[in-house]
């Protein structure tokens, strides 16, 4: 076992046990009603999390697991959307339906042998035209885009009643539905996949998702559209305990108790620092404290500014300078930044915010806000000084 930068599950997933088998309990459970909305910020594991529950629910053959990131999906565009998960959704039924020919030729099939095809799936008539649906609406000049979508949210319920099975439907970076472009408004495309959850019967739909304030305003907030459709886990970084025995288990040696504590420090337990500081310590050799700080220096240096650099670049000079004055001075009040750049607050709290649905910073407390990644603070600390 080593250290890794991608999502892990069996033998390399360490931690998270209760949650794991509060997820698995519940999703094989045939009279559960609700899935789970799984809430924390970037880098946490959400998604290690999820194909762990997937790797020990492997057993349970009569559940159809279907994972599918959108935070993956190199164009945002909502046919792009709509043709890698219906080709996902296909691809997780293949072998039930018996189905031999590669998913991606039925999309290039022409018409009279899709028919033939499909019509050799023996599927109920209306899965059927949802199935011939989303495989040619892109060869259409103009196509019902509601009717599309509906299609869409509904083929993993018709497919488990097809097919007597139960579907576990894996959204991960569900908030991400909002950034799909060229066509529906998002707020409606949610809209129809509130319906179609309405209705199914044999499907559980889970969600993960990074950015707290989408996550408020579709899930948590009572007056919001998914109010009460999951059981809502939040993760949070790990422990010391977790986080030393992740470390300590991929470096196959023990660590002093000062150095550890000074990796957990920095890194504050997000897996993803400890995998990726784990990979720079792993040539170290025999670790001690000044070799430590050594190596996070180098890694502030060199690899941060690989990872950090155009996530600066991409925010607004006026959003940059707010960041850096925040930083630069150790302020995190509307009030303080402003007065400190000589800037209006009103227009301090609008850039806060935006920075807040950016994922850059959170409201710790009511009027505060902090750095959320602290290793990009420390990070733009050092460029500052």
């Amino acid at each position: 076992m080593g250290f890794t930068l991608r999502p892990v599950s069996g033998t390399q997933f360490v931690g998270r046990d209760k949650q794991v088998l509060e997820l698995v309990a519940t999703l094989k459970n045939p009279s559960s009603q609700k899935g789970f909305a799984i809430i924390g910020s970037k880098n946490l594991g959400k998604t290690s999390l999820v194909k762990q529950a997937i790797h020990k629910l492997t057993p349970e053959k009569e559940i159809v697991k279907i994972y599918f990131s959108l935070d993956c999906l190199t164009d945002n565009s909502q046919h792009n959307f709509i043709r890698k998960l219906s080709k996902t959704i296909l691809e997780s039924y293949k072998q039930i339906l018996g189905l031999t020919i590669n998913i991606d030729e039925l999309y290039q099939a022409p018409l009279g042998i899709l028919d033939t095809l499909l019509r050799g799936m023996n599927l109920d008539g209306e899965l059927l035209d949802s199935v011939k649906l989303l495989l040619t609406f892109e060869r259409e000049k103009e196509v019902d885009m509601n009717s599309l979508f509906k299609s869409l949210f509904d083929l993993p319920d018709q497919l488990a009643k097809e097919t007597d099975t139960s579907c576990l439907l894996f959204f991960d970076e569900f908030g991400d539905i909002l950034k799909l472009k060229n066509g529906f408004d998002s707020e409606d495309i949610l809209k129809i996949l509130k319906e179609s959850h309405a209705g199914y019967e044999n499907t559980l739909l889970n969600i993960t998702l990074s950015n707290l304030v989408i996550a408020q305003k579709l899930i948590i907030d009572d007056s919001s559209l998914f109010s009460d459709v999951f059981f809502v886990m939040s993760v949070k970084p790990f422990d010391l305990e977790t986080g030393q025995k992740l470390v300590e288990k991929n470096l196959g040696m023990k660590l002093s108790d000062e150095v550890y504590q000074k990796i957990h420090l920095v890194t504050q337990g997000v897996p993803f620092y400890l995998q990726f500081l784990g990979r720079k310590l792993n040539c170290v050799g025999d670790l001690n404290l000044d070799k430590f700080n050594l190596v996070f220096d180098e890694f502030l240096e060199e690899e941060c500014t690989i990872i950090f650099r155009e996530k600066l670049n991409r925010l607004s000079n006026k959003e940059r300078m707010i960041l850096v004055c925040m930083v630069k001075h150790d302020l995190n009040t509307p009030s303080a930044i402003s007065k400190e750049l000589n800037y209006s607050q009103t227009n301090v709290r609008r850039f806060l915010s935006i920075l807040e649905e950016k994922e850059i910073i959170v409201n710790e407390e009511r009027g505060k806000f902090e750095i959320e990644d602290n290793i990009f603070k420390q990070w733009l600390k050092q460029q500052v000084q």
